[in-house]
């Protein structure tokens, strides 16, 4: 990260800040969902989710590389923001179907 930033300069930084940082994040949450489903589910789903925690966060990733290597005008900006609200809401739903399935959720008299 380093070198990318002195050889691009400090604009970059700020932009991987705000984009990279979050998107790593969030591909990790992507295989962290399906590597647990993999785990935990006994419902002989086991090869897709094994597939998807390998396939999803790797499909994710290449969209976004895909969108910066086309350039850093705007509608590259634009492409990955809303990309990254699509993620975001792609992993938020999976959480909360995870918690809603988890055997450890509290119960009503909590």
């Amino acid at each position: 990260n380093f070198l990318f930033v002195a050889r691009l300069g400090l604009g970059v930084a700020w932009m991987r800040a705000v984009f990279a940082v979050p998107a790593h994040a969030l591909f990790g949450a992507t295989m962290g969902y399906y590597a647990g489903r993999a785990k935990f589910d006994r419902g002989g789903k086991l090869w897709r989710d094994r597939a998807l925690c390998l396939a999803a966060p790797t499909v994710f990733h290449g969209c976004y590389d895909y969108f910066l290597h086309r350039g850093m005008g705007a509608h590259v900006w634009l492409a990955i923001s809303l990309l990254s609200v699509g993620l975001w809401t792609f992993v938020l739903r999976r959480v909360h179907r995870a918690q809603r399935a988890s055997p450890f959720r509290p119960g009503p008299e909590a």
